[in-house]
């Protein structure tokens, strides 16, 4: 939940009032690690990623509409 709060923080000034969030969990962030954020927009909605910084495997898939 931490990743999910963390994704939507990174997006906070881009974002209305309200919104409707989801996010598909893909695989835990081991402790230590890098990760890398990622995200698009399209139209008023917004699709973003967590993935690993090295490796790419995907930690987190979300968007808000």
């Amino acid at each position: 939940m931490w990743s999910k709060a963390r994704c939507l923080a990174a997006l906070e000034s881009r974002l209305p009032d309200g919104y409707t969030v989801e996010a598909a969990f893909k695989l835990p962030v081991p402790l230590p690690s890098t990760v890398a954020f990622g995200a698009t927009a399209d139209g008023p909605a917004w699709e973003f990623a967590l993935h690993d910084a090295r490796s790419g495997r995907p930690h987190l898939a979300g968007s808000v509409r």
